[in-house]
C-alpha cells in the first residue's frame, strides 16, 4: 500500500502508510517536498489517494488541503477563515489553532469560526475595527483636517498606541492617533 498526495500541478508525493487501530494512517509529506502555496492563496488543494502496491487503481480517495494561517494579514480574514486559525491581538498575526498557545503566549486572542478555542472572542465580529461612516470621507488636496472614526472591540486594558495610515496609490502616510472616547479614535 502507498499513500499518494496528488496536486493540481501534476506533482505527486508518496508516503508509506502505517497501520493504525485497524486502519491506515498516511503521514503528510515534509514541507520541503510540497509544492509552494500560490501567491495570494491560503491553501494548497490536493487529493489523498491510497493505492495498492503494483497497482495504479485507487482503493480510496479524498480531498485534502495544506493551509497556512500566516498568510492572513488581518484579524477579520483570519478569524473568518475556513481553516482553524486564530488571531493574536498584540502581535497582529494569524496562527494555526494548534500553535496558538505557544505563538500567542499571554496575549488576547480572537478564535477563528472554525476553531474551538478558549478565548471569549470568536469570529470576525469580535475583531477591533473601524465602523464604516455613514457617508464617504473626502478631503481636498492640500487641506489639513482632523479625522475621527468610530471603532468597536478596542480594549483599553491593552490597546493604547494608535496610528492612522492614509494610502494614496503606492504612497502611505502615517500619523499618530489617540483615543478620545470609548469608541472614537482621532
Amino acid at each position: 500500500m502507498q499513500c499518494l498526495f496528488q496536486f493540481p500541478t501534476g506533482d505527486a508525493v508518496v508516503s508509506d502508510p502505517m497501520p493504525f487501530d485497524g486502519s491506515l494512517k498516511c503521514a503528510t509529506p515534509p514541507m520541503n517536498r510540497l509544492p509552494r502555496i500560490p501567491t495570494n492563496e491560503y491553501h494548497l488543494a490536493a487529493k489523498l489517494i491510497v493505492v495498492s502496491d503494483g497497482s495504479k487503481l485507487p482503493l480510496a480517495t479524498t480531498n485534502f488541503s495544506f493551509y497556512d494561517c500566516n498568510r492572513y494579514t488581518s484579524c477579520s480574514t483570519c478569524s473568518a477563515s475556513q481553516f482553524p486559525c486564530d488571531w493574536c491581538l498584540e502581535s497582529n498575526e494569524c496562527v494555526a489553532g494548534k500553535l496558538t498557545e505557544d505563538k500567542c503566549r499571554k496575549q488576547h486572542i480572537v478564535n477563528g469560526l472554525n476553531r474551538d478555542g478558549s478565548s471569549i472572542r470568536k469570529g470576525p465580529s469580535k475583531c477591533p475595527h473601524i465602523v464604516a461612516p455613514v457617508s464617504k470621507m473626502s478631503v481636498a488636496t492640500g487641506e489639513r483636517r482632523n479625522i475621527s472614526v468610530k471603532v468597536e472591540n478596542v480594549d483599553p486594558s491593552f490597546m493604547g498606541d494608535f496610528k492612522c495610515e492614509f494610502r494614496y496609490g503606492t504612497v502611505t502616510h502615517e500619523k499618530i492617533a489617540m483615543r478620545t472616547s470609548d469608541d472614537t479614535i482621532t
